[in-house]
């Protein structure tokens, strides 16, 4: 067996264990999960497989691949959680593979083993894989045209021996064929199937990016005068590489004729059969608000800062983060010296500029936008990592030592805020905290074996630390926690009161996507009070509303004297009730009663569907 092959079957089983140990333990998360999994429920209820509904209204936030994939998993596992999460966990290995053929290309077998490591274990890629969102897929289709860029050209290590890749040769878009090409881009085609423009534009600009600053020769920008200022020959190198007639070169270099026919044949086909089916209503809504709007404003309050991604990515990549500041170094340096090595880290450089730049001038700031530049982040790791065990290149003793103990004080930390917060948000499962543990010794150990020469050992013990972080993390404590979720609590109570029924449900102060997928119909959203007292009379049987104790004050009057409060729990990680109103014989004193564990949730509504 090759050493290639022993690499990925290691990967591979490390990945299963990490993205599939208790998979479908909990219930779908808010927000994201419960949305998506609620649209792939009522496009299969509907039997509809092109237009995306949630809650009888056209779903506008994702294209149609996402659901596609959730509704291939349903087909197969059933309607259930871990069908919903099947193909991100599936999509999550398939990027790991692909990070191990780019790093063992650019570099050695050695990296790409280490690279994709990196990946697989930092808690956010974890995450993602192991939830039903679009992120995995869309990560696998913008490193898929990477791979096949390299693969193709002077990048990859094998090519790169015939001719070598320095300033007087660098690497162009002829170097590649016309099907590396119609590959590069039917790939983009799927990820603009799965996320829309961006799965095309950026890692279109990510190619187009290196292949300009491989075109304006920055090595010898610098090297050109020794009387002329640093700021200088910056501006010779800037005008290299944004004069016009280089751009428009290398934009056309990349086939752009090319490009329009794979999108045309690979994405064009569901976006024109969406738009016609809607009216026009989906393309409007999904271009022009979820894409446009949320790229020039902040949707939802979710804003931040210049450094907000550099933040996000540092406790993403946990617990690999730790080598943040000596990866740039050593990656920085490499591109300074000219070495071998400095087309690859100008690839994976340029890939993270577009990525972190684009969604950093973004009005609209989440964590997981800048995910598809976590496959090259994991690359510059791992290229640390191996010159780091090898001796090849000394960093500083004192940064390495900071790395180190950062870890246990994160451990620490973890041991010491996990009571207060589990107090507040998920009272009785304060033990969370033991969790901590896990980086507090892992720490401790890699300090001691990288500072008795054991730098393999130190690896190793942080690759284990990720890995049992990440999977007591998601398959313990997200468990523990999801015994407070209500929303399938309200589910059951809905079975018990009306069994075999089909009541009409209304939500006020409280709708959550959850809801509907539990309750596996649509639930009327209220804004007013005046609405509340319109359902009622509208439906004199057979009808409940959920609010909050919060709103039950404003209520009184509102409705008839025969609905009464027929269930109240705590609100998941909310400071209040979660309660149900309706019409029934019970009696409010005897219905009333705290929510009951998902496993007694879900044995509970076995029996009622039955």
């Amino acid at each position: 067996m090759s050493t290639a092959v022993r690499h990925q079957v290691l990967l591979v089983a490390i990945c299963s264990l990490t993205f599939f140990t208790n998979l479908g333990a909990t219930h779908l998360w808010e927000e994201d999960e419960a949305y998506f999994g609620r649209t792939a429920q009522e496009m299969r209820h509907r039997h509809d497989y092109l237009v995306p509904y949630f809650n009888g209204q056209i779903s506008l936030h994702k294209p149609i691949l996402l659901f596609w994939v959730i509704l291939a998993s349903f087909q197969c596992w059933g309607e259930n959680e871990f069908a919903a999460r099947f193909g991100s966990a599936l999509f999550g290995i398939g990027n790991v593979i692909l990070v191990y053929h780019l790093g063992r290309r650019l570099f050695s077998e050695q990296i790409g083993f280490w690279s994709a490591l990196v990946l697989g274990t930092c808690l956010h890629f974890v995450v993602v894989s192991r939830a039903a969102v679009a992120d995995p897929e869309l990560i696998f289709f913008c490193t898929l045209p990477m791979l096949i860029f390299v693969a193709g050209t002077r990048l990859s290590r094998s090519r790169a021996a015939a001719v070598p890749v320095d300033a007087a040769h660098p690497v162009t878009a002829e170097e590649l064929s016309w099907p590396g090409w119609v590959g590069i881009y039917a790939s983009m085609g799927a990820a603009a199937l799965t996320k829309g423009p961006v799965g095309f534009v950026l890692p279109t600009a990510v190619i187009g990016l290196f292949l300009l600053l491989s075109r304006a020769d920055y090595l010898a920008a610098l090297k050109t005068d020794a009387r002329r200022s640093g700021l200088r020959k910056l501006g010779i190198w800037l005008v290299r590489v944004l004069w016009p007639s280089s751009f428009l070169r290398t934009v056309w270099s990349m086939r752009p004729i090319t490009a329009l026919m794979m999108l045309t044949l690979v994405a064009a086909p569901w976006y024109v059969a969406v738009g016609y089916l809607t009216n026009g209503e989906w393309p409007r809504g999904f271009f022009f608000v979820h894409n446009v709007g949320r790229f020039v404003n902040s949707f939802e309050g979710h804003d931040g800062g210049p450094l907000y991604y550099v933040l996000a990515i540092c406790v993403g990549t946990f617990p690999w983060c730790l080598f943040n500041f000596q990866t740039l170094h050593q990656a920085f340096a490499s591109l300074r010296r000219g070495d071998p090595s400095r087309p690859a880290y100008l690839l994976l450089l340029s890939w993270i500029v577009v990525w972190v730049g684009a969604f950093t001038f973004a009005g609209t700031k989440l964590p997981h936008y800048v995910l598809p530049a976590y496959p090259a982040i994991a690359i510059l790791i791992g290229a640390f990592i191996a010159t780091w065990l090898t001796h090849s290149v000394e960093f500083s003793r004192t940064w390495l030592r900071v790395a180190w103990l950062t870890l246990v004080l994160v451990g620490l930390g973890i041991l010491t805020a996990m009571p207060m917060i589990a107090q507040t948000y998920a009272p009785g499962e304060e033990s969370l905290a033991r969790i901590g543990i896990i980086p507090l010794l892992g720490g401790v150990a890699g300090l001691i074996a990288d500072e008795r020469g054991r730098r393999r050992l130190a690896a190793s013990l942080l690759g284990v630390v990720a890995v049992v972080f990440c999977i007591t993390l998601l398959a313990w404590g997200a468990v523990r926690i999801d015994r407070q979720q209500t929303s399938p609590v309200v589910a059951r109570w809905i079975k018990e009161l009306a069994p075999g029924e089909h009541p009409t449900l209304a939500a006020l102060g409280c709708f959550e996507a959850s809801l509907l997928y539990y309750c596996d119909q649509n639930i009327l959203k209220l804004q007013s009070h005046e609405q509340v007292r319109d359902f009622f009379t509208a439906h004199p049987s057979n009808a409940f509303l959920i609010t909050t104790d919060r709103r039950i004050e404003g209520l009184q009057g509102q409705f008839p004297t025969d609905v009464n409060m027929l269930r109240e729990t705590r609100r998941f990680l909310r400071p209040e009730s979660l309660v149900l109103l309706g019409r029934s014989k019970l009696l409010a004193a005897d219905a009333v009663r705290p929510a009951d564990s998902p496993a007694e949730v879900d044995r509970s509504l076995g029996r009622l569907n039955r």
